[in-house]
Parts: structure tokens; sequence; C-alpha cells
């Protein structure tokens, strides 16, 4: 296989609605009162979310299998 040496490719601008791995779940678009049903195993998620963007949540259980998560701060 050979490639192909190019010279004075701009490089694109990074599309910052796209940077980083795709999430499951919507913290990033929750603003603070917002809440949103999960199954449990999303408690390790949240908490995850808020140490890395400083944001805090609030979990309830729901039923044997589900949680809810608010945005409190």
């Amino acid at each position: 296989m050979t490639f192909e040496i190019e010279k004075n490719i701009a490089i694109p601008k990074i599309d910052k609605t796209r940077v980083g791995r795709k999430t499951k779940y919507p913290f990033r678009q929750m603003e603070i009162g917002d809440s949103f049903v999960a199954p449990k195993n999303a408690i390790s998620a949240a908490q995850t979310h808020s140490m890395r963007h400083k944001e805090k949540f609030a979990t309830r259980t729901i039923d044997a299998d589900n949680i809810r998560i608010w945005r409190i701060a």
C-alpha cells in the first residue's frame, strides 16, 4: 500500500458539538431543575459526569429497576 503525500491542505475546524464520546444519558443538555428516568446503573454515569463537569445531581429510586435523576446545580 502506498500513501500520497499532499502539501498545503488546511486543517478543518473542530466541531465542538461532536468532541468526545457520544453520551448515553442527556446530562449535558440538562438545566437546573430538569430530570429524567433511567435504569439504576445510570447512577455511576451521573457521578462521573458530576465530577468531570462540576455539576450536581440528585437521584431517587422509582421502582426495582429505575431511578429519576435531577440536575440540582
